[in-house]
């Protein structure tokens, strides 16, 4: 397994491109950053959209301008949970990829990280 996959560092093929741009839309004001999930119908987490957070959560938390990081979504749902089309993908691969939510999960919880601003 990757140092990316195990670490929670984005991985490069599942970054945001032209084809694919990204769910996540970041606004500053001020000491707020807002990230809102953009992932019609319901916001449904796919890998693509774990790699998203890895890569705009890190910076965020990491910025001494930012004191507060609010995460919303559009639409009816906030995030409706893992995309059940991903998931019927039962492929070891799949499955790692999927599993990296708990690093979205660390980086929310530890943001914005403080001992970085000392």
């Amino acid at each position: 397994m990757s140092e990316a996959r195990m670490t929670g560092k984005p991985l490069p093929d599942e970054q945001p491109t032209q084809d694919k741009p990204s769910v996540l839309r970041v606004t500053r004001d001020g000491a707020v950053a807002t990230v809102r999930v953009d992932r019609p119908k319901v916001n449904a987490v796919d890998p693509a959209m774990i790699e998203q957070f890895l890569a705009t959560l890190a910076p965020l938390a990491a910025d001494p301008q930012v004191r507060c990081i609010v995460i919303t979504g559009t639409g009816r749902f906030f995030i409706a949970g893992a995309d059940i089309a991903v998931m019927r993908d039962l492929s070891a691969e799949n499955q790692a990829k999927m599993r990296r939510w708990i690093h979205v999960q660390r980086a929310i919880e530890q943001a914005p990280n403080r001992s970085s601003r000392r």
